[in-house]
């Protein structure tokens, strides 16, 4: 994987060049080190390798490193590209579409391949589904799920509720309502972004049984989330940061229990 770039090597005074293929630098030759890279990415490296993927971390976020300066973000290159996904119940392709951004505003993001293209039935209503999970800059952790709608009814379907297949009711934000937004195909004539906030638990949970999720207003749309797609999400998570908010959401769970009861 990455160890040809951040592993140790045989010290040298110079890079190898083979045939005039890459260079490869020692460690004792660069500034790079895991300490300086996010602990998610690194995860998702060491997924990918263990997958039987290629994997490099790339382009600005090794540059800003390279001059001493605090990475924007990390990207990461790999033969197994987003397009290429199609086993939606395996953990590495999914991980293979993941990214990660560092967002001055709010914090480091990590974002889940756009599953729309796993049926026909959701590309010809969505554009874009997909899990996110953020780190704040208190270290706290957010997750959620973004949904854009794009169709050609005869009027907004103005989604507003989110139920599971256990009739629980989630809450669904509109971030944006756009009309005509790409006048050029018929198809798209409205637009409808929506976000739906969800606990760590069920994160968790999705883990092991995926996602079922019903989202109505004018119109009823299904969207049966994996239970890979969330552990691809989880597995991008340090152990350690894991186990603490799995901790910290029983409490949360127990004390509004305990409201409940007094």
């Amino acid at each position: 994987m990455c160890k040809k770039v951040l592993g140790k090597k045989k010290k040298s005074h110079s890079p190898k060049n083979a045939d005039n293929g890459p260079q490869i630098y020692s460690r004792d030759q660069h500034p790079v080190s895991r300490n300086l890279i996010s602990p998610s990415a690194l995860k998702v490296l060491y997924r990918l390798n263990k997958g039987g993927y290629d994997a490099y971390l790339v382009g600005g976020g090794v540059r800003d490193i390279l001059l001493g300066l605090a990475p924007k973000d990390f990207d990461i290159a790999t033969n197994a590209t987003p397009e290429q996904i199609k086993d939606w119940g395996s953990v590495e392709e999914i991980t293979a579409g993941m990214e990660f951004k560092l967002v001055p505003a709010n914090g480091e993001v990590t974002y889940g391949p756009n599953f729309v293209s796993s049926d026909q039935s959701l590309s010809d209503n969505f554009s874009e589904i997909y899990l996110t999970r953020l780190i704040d800059h208190e270290g706290g952790d957010h997750y959620a799920l973004y949904i854009t709608a794009k169709y050609n009814d005869t009027d907004w379907r103005s989604y507003k509720d989110a139920v599971t297949r256990r009739g629980e009711k989630l809450p669904l934000v509109t971030l944006s309502k756009e009309e005509n937004v790409c006048e050029d195909k018929p198809a798209c004539r409205y637009q409808e972004r929506l976000a739906i906030p969800l606990s760590f638990l069920y994160f968790f949970d999705g883990s092991t049984s995926g996602l079922r999720l019903t989202i109505s207003g004018n119109k009823t749309s299904q969207i049966n989330l994996p239970a890979a797609y969330f552990r691809a999400m989880l597995q991008s998570i340090p152990e350690e940061n894991l186990y603490e908010a799995l901790d910290a959401e029983k409490e949360i769970a127990e004390a509004k229990k305990k409201e409940v009861l007094d």
